[in-house]
């Protein structure tokens, strides 16, 4: 393992009160949620330290072949604002440590948290440049006057079609993640576990005030269980166990349920970043209303499922692959979902506040072009060897 890994480790630890309080007021995030992401970045970088990460060169695929790894070359990473930790320092030690010449930047409302981590990288000598120009120059730079060999953006989807033709056009290989906009299903069951399902789906939605992109988006509850969510929900709504952070449960027609959330917060179709202390649960809503717009936020919409059959093409119509999750005891009914979703992850009675940053990141629909694998290995590029 090379030194400067270790050193990267030691610093970012000496200097993780700053990064915390960094990330706290650039994202708007609480002071245990940024650390909650600062120690993800801490865990990565110990996994490496750790030898969590098996280095495979060579893969033999037959006789005459075998893939090899080598590194891109050049590389430009484009940080979201909402995730500076722990992806300003997951991604680009990951690829500098597999051999990349590496630049990072990132939008100029996360300066502060992005200086704090350029700082870490030059105190530890790890060969890792920050653009301090921001991500819009730096990509015009690298799609431009001065190309590189990967582009590696994490953001918003609706970038995806402009980016990917610009590299196109350049040569430039790019990996893409976009957002998430998760399914979680909740099937018929015990009492306990109906709670369970609403506990972990508020928690999820109030850590990072919702803006991790596994937390669900749509929800489906079988419909044989819809009167009993809803009174969990509307109890959450009373007990003081979330005090000023309870959720807030509005019924709606199906038609008028956009326009319900809107009036929560204004220019809610568009962007649910700003602050928001409390949960908002919105529903029945069909389907197609619900997978119509993205909500970044402590907001989730729920409808009613009856049918297997029905529920799958009801999942089938989300944009997003990232992650589905489900709530069930019925192990026929989690193999059928899981054969036919077309996401990267599935979660199984349990619905993550906190992603281990050492699992694979990816996914598929408009939630990414990239391999589902770890950061390591998406630092190098596939070569196939042929010979007699």
């Amino acid at each position: 393992m090379v030194e400067w890994i270790s050193k990267v480790e030691r610093v970012l630890i000496a200097r993780s009160d700053a990064l915390v309080a960094a990330v706290a007021k650039d994202a708007g995030y609480s002071l245990d949620d940024a650390r909650a992401l600062v120690l993800a970045a801490l865990t990565f970088l110990k996994g490496l330290n750790g030898g969590r990460f098996g280095e495979r060169s060579r893969v033999l695929l037959s006789a005459g072949s075998s893939s090899h790894r080598v590194p891109w070359g050049k590389v430009l990473i484009v940080i979201p604002n909402n995730a500076v930790a722990p992806l300003a320092v997951i991604l680009p030690v990951a690829f500098a440590l597999a051999g990349n010449t590496v630049a990072f930047a990132g939008g100029r409302s996360s300066g502060e948290s992005l200086g704090v981590v350029s700082q870490i990288f030059e105190g530890a000598g790890a060969p890792i440049r920050f653009e301090k120009e921001g991500a819009r120059a730096a990509v015009d730079l690298a799609l431009g006057l001065d190309p590189v060999d990967l582009l590696y953006v994490v953001g918003s989807s609706s970038m995806y079609p402009s980016l990917a033709q610009r590299a196109a056009e350049r040569g430039v290989d790019l990996i893409f993640e976009g957002e998430g906009g998760g399914s979680l299903v909740v099937d018929k069951g015990s009492p306990c576990h109906l709670r369970a399902a609403v506990d972990a789906l508020i928690s999820a939605k109030l850590r990072w005030r919702g803006q991790m992109c596994s937390a669900p988006l749509a929800v489906f509850v079988n419909s044989e269980v819809l009167n009993e969510f809803e009174r969990i929900v509307s109890d959450a709504c009373l007990t003081s166990d979330w005090g000023e952070q309870a959720p807030v449960l509005l019924s709606a027609e199906a038609q008028a349920a956009l326009s319900r959330v809107s009036e929560v917060l204004p220019g809610a179709r568009r962007d649910w970043s700003q602050p928001l202390s409390r949960v908002h649960a919105i529903g029945p809503v069909g389907a197609t209303e619900i997978f119509s717009t993205e909500i970044f936020g402590p907001v989730f919409l729920y409808e009613s499922w009856s049918e297997v059959d029905g529920l799958k093409r009801q999942l089938s119509m989300s944009r997003f692959g990232l992650q589905l999750t489900v709530f069930s005891e019925d192990e026929h009914l989690i193999h059928q979902l899981i054969g036919s979703a077309r996401v990267a992850r599935v979660c199984l009675n349990m619905q993550p506040t906190n992603q281990d940053p050492l699992l694979p990141w990816g996914g598929y629909r408009r939630s990414g072009r990239s391999e589902v694998v770890s950061f390591l290995d998406k630092a190098y590029r596939s070569v196939l060897i042929e010979s007699w």
